[in-house]
């Protein structure tokens, strides 16, 4: 404890300490790489929660939703003043996470902090609990959260990305009459011992069940107990389906959990159609996330995950703040090196050898995956996941056209600024000699009148040329709204009705190719309008809320100044190092 520093000194040591954290060893700050998703920091044992965040975050829909959320319809958020003051402070679970994800989005660091999100959670950060108990309660709580949001989309996400349904159906082997029980599932959980692929597994999940004997079924058809059959029947798959490998059971010899580090195939296409007894190829699923844990003991290890980025289809490696592009067209998913194997004192027993050869080779079959690392498979209806990539590349699109076209104005009035600064000054003192030489007083359309000159605007090449496309533009709309596209009082004068048929012709032909490739005509004027707007050098959806927006801002420029105070430290240090360096040289 270092009682001799004051309080101010105690400050400046503060605030020096958080602007080493928010940079690297060499003193750099620990920006991002450009198109590479952000990480997120590690608070000891919550990895498993980053992995978990890092999915739900790279749901586009899911993420859109939080974005929409509305904090003056939540319990705990509504009288948060903090959302006028402009240094915003959450109070409850959702508004921390919409928080985190904006971040995760926005940021130029190359790591979030999540510690205000896990701390809200009630999660001690020193104690790695059970991922999949934590998903399937983090759901639940999140559906009872969003339940007082009035935008449909905002309160039945969860419903709507992650729920299925399916049935227990009995049936009569006398008479067969069938008893149904349907439920809602988030999840589907599979055995992994004893199956080797993920179609083994989903057969063991709807395989029969034979009713007989001593639990015989009593059929309502024959009103007696009578043999019979069971199974799980799927009735309806979500867009986004999730299946939990069941890598983690209980021990019954032992009484702890202990880990399976067999492997699985699975593969990057999945048809469920048989299973929903639709026609084959009705419900094609794609692979689009792996988490994985790294380690052959189920209390010891490290979470992290392989997901596939929605617009791009490039798929990252997320493992807490290292955040890498899985490198080829078909990278190896699911399968990760243990970091701590040889390094701990038990990395040469059995179970580490075991882990270590149950590592899956590069001999599987195209299209398919193995790993012994992976718990949890996420995958993507096929033409939901074509629609979000067609949304994802438009919104990439309008960002890019708004921010190109904020960066043009900008660069439009500086010049105009520049050009006006360097124009003559009109003469107006009666007094001043006028320009000696006739050409120098008319050159310029400049008028003579005693000793002042007048200047007239002089109209740029092509000036007139364009007013003029400009006005049947304008009168164009007018007759579209009108609904009459014909002639006539558009105008009188030949060189605009001449633009106004050469503009029809170009239309006519733009119509002729869309029209063979079946495809709708959008003119200049029906185009959606771009959904986002450009401040202070920033691209943000025009219904982000001011305080989501602040919040950035005040982000950028405190990593702007901890770039500062590292930079500095660098010097100080480097400094320091000479003078000691020169000290020692003139002692030797």
């Amino acid at each position: 404890m270092k009682e001799w520093l004051t309080s101010e000194d105690s400050d400046e040591e503060e605030l020096l300490l958080e602007a080493e954290a928010a940079a690297d060893v060499d003193g750099s700050p620990s920006f991002r790489e450009m198109d590479v998703p952000a990480g997120l920091k590690n608070l000891g044992n919550t990895c498993y929660v980053n992995s978990f965040l890092q999915i739900w975050f790279h749901n586009a829909a899911f993420r859109q939703a939080l974005y929409e959320w509305d904090p003056a319809l939540d319990s705990e958020e509504r009288e948060n003043e903090s959302l006028l003051v402009g240094n915003y402070e959450p109070r409850g679970k959702v508004a921390s996470l919409q928080l985190l994800f904006v971040m995760m989005e926005f940021t130029n660091r190359r790591a979030v902090d999540p510690n205000d999100f896990i701390t809200k959670l009630g999660l001690d950060p020193q104690v790695q609990q059970d991922a999949q108990e934590f998903s399937k309660l983090f759901m639940s709580l999140l559906e009872s959260s969003l339940a007082a949001q009035e935008n449909r989309a905002v309160q039945k996400v969860v419903q709507d990305q992650f729920r299925g349904r399916y049935a227990y159906v009995t049936t009569c082997c006398h008479c067969g009459w069938e008893s149904k029980r349907p439920t809602e599932f988030y999840e589907l959980d599979l055995t992994l011992q004893g199956n080797k692929t993920l179609s083994d597994c989903l057969k063991d999940y709807t395989k029969e069940e034979k009713l007989e004997g001593d639990n015989q079924y009593f059929c309502e058809g024959c009103n007696t107990k009578r043999d019979a059959t069971r199974c799980v029947r799927l009735l309806e798959l979500p867009p986004v389906l999730n299946m939990q490998l069941n890598r983690f059971i209980f021990d019954m010899q032992t009484g702890r959990k202990k880990k399976l580090n067999s492997s699985v195939q699975f593969p990057e296409q999945v048809d469920m159609s048989s299973y929903l007894r639709q026609k084959e190829g009705t419900s094609v699923y794609c692979l689009t996330g792996v988490l994985m844990h790294v380690g052959a003991e189920a209390n010891h290890g490290h979470y992290l995950a392989h997901i596939q980025e929605a617009r791009s289809g490039q798929w990252f490696k997320f493992s807490d703040t290292v955040v890498e592009r899985l490198a080829g067209k078909n990278p190896k998913l699911g399968v990760e090196s243990d970091p701590m194997e040889g390094e701990m004192p038990g990395a040469g027993s059995a179970a580490s050898k075991k882990s270590k050869s149950a590592t899956p080779s590069s001999s599987s079959a195209k299209g398919t995956q193995t790993s012994n690392n992976a718990y949890m498979l996420v995958y993507t209806e096929q033409n939901t996941l074509r629609a979000i990539r067609r949304r994802e590349a438009e919104k990439s699109r309008q960002k890019k056209q708004v921010e190109e076209n904020s960066l043009q104005e900008e660069l439009r009035g500086a010049m105009v600024a520049k050009t006006e600064a360097t124009l003559p000054v009109s003469r107006t003192n009666g007094n001043s000699p006028a320009p000696s030489s006739k050409k120098s007083s008319t050159s310029n359309g400049g008028l003579r009148r005693g000793g002042q000159v007048e200047r007239t605007p002089v109209a740029a090449p092509g000036g007139k040329r364009r007013r003029m496309r400009q006005k049947v533009s304008d009168r164009l709309r007018i007759m579209r709204a009108q609904g009459d596209d014909t002639e006539s009082e558009a105008s009188t004068d030949p060189e605009t009705m001449e633009d106004v048929e050469d503009i029809r012709k170009r239309r006519k032909a733009a119509a002729g190719r869309d029209g063979e490739r079946g495809e709708p005509v959008k003119h200049k004027e029906e185009e959606e309008k771009p959904q986002f707007m450009f401040q202070n050098g920033m691209v943000f959806p025009k219904s982000f809320p001011q305080y989501l927006i602040s919040y950035v801002e005040q982000d950028r420029a405190q990593q702007e100044e901890d770039a500062k105070i590292a930079q500095e430290m660098k010097v100080c240090n480097n400094t320091l190092l000479q003078q000691q360096t020169d000290q020692w040289t003139c002692v030797f």
